[in-house]
């Protein structure tokens, strides 16, 4: 008994390194951009997985991971399509453009010749580098419907005590609703807020906030916002109502 547990060991701890220019050169050619791998491994805990460790994508290193965990619906493997269950990025960054590229590629249905599906795409400790501003850690999960389409999304911001969520919208675009507490405005770091609660449509590098209430310097506002990152931060803001004094929030606009 103890030699038939050793040799399941030896199975899910031996480095499958020998595989890594093939796995390499099958993501890079998917990617269209090259991907770079430092160890490949089958771990056995907390279920059979995939572990990709230290990996990059893109000539310039746009996404640095410290590790990907891939989480195969074991049922599906000797099917025609395999599903991924779960797909598991920790600990890194990834640049804005790369982030909307990773969202598409997760879209596929295909890599190389074997056709893919995938359930849940998870992620933990990583950092969004964006025109003048690094978000996070981040960490959170997009679910996908059948069709490989988003279909809800959500992000927890720990430093912010933040927490987002997105649903796709018919015809383009997400909705999103979001709160956050103690938190700033990315770009406009005097702007600490007590609370902070909005609701809005996100499209590429614009969000429109129909609605959003805030808490701050003694001071309730609620209205309505335009948020542009495209090449540098810009916000239009629009009050709708308040209550307390405004007199602590006149030097921050100025």
């Amino acid at each position: 008994m103890l030699l038939v547990l050793l040799a399941t060991s030896a199975i899910y701890l031996t480095p499958l390194d020998v595989y890594v220019p093939e796995v390499e050169q099958a993501l890079s050619s998917n990617f269209g951009e090259p991907v770079t791998i430092q160890h490949l491994r089958l771990d056995a805990f907390p279920l059979p997985h995939l572990t990709l460790q230290a990996v990059t994508i893109g000539s310039k290193q746009d996404v640095a991971l410290k590790s990907v965990g891939i989480f195969f619906d074991l049922g599906s493997l000797l099917k025609a399509q395999r599903v991924i269950h779960r797909l598991v990025l920790e600990q890194g960054s990834i640049t804005q453009q790369q982030l909307a590229k990773i969202l598409v590629w997760s879209g596929r249905t295909s890599v190389g010749a074997t056709s893919l599906r995938l359930d849940k795409l998870q992620f933990s400790g990583i950092y969004v580098v964006m025109p003048g501003l690094t978000l996070g850690p981040l960490q959170g999960q997009l679910e996908l419907a059948a069709d490989s389409s988003l279909s809800k999304a959500w992000v927890i911001m720990p430093a912010q005590q933040g927490v987002v969520q997105i649903f796709p919208q018919q015809g383009g675009g997400f909705r999103m609703e979001a709160g956050f507490r103690n938190w700033a405005p990315p770009g406009y770091p005097k702007w600490v807020m007590d609370s902070f609660n909005v609701k809005g449509i996100l499209a590429g590098s614009h969000f429109q906030a129909s609605r959003f209430s805030a808490e701050m310097l003694g001071a309730r506002i609620k209205g309505s916002a335009n948020l542009d990152w495209q090449s540098e931060w810009k916000m239009d803001v629009h009050l709708t109502d308040y209550e307390g004094q405004l007199e602590g929030l006149l030097p921050l606009l100025g």
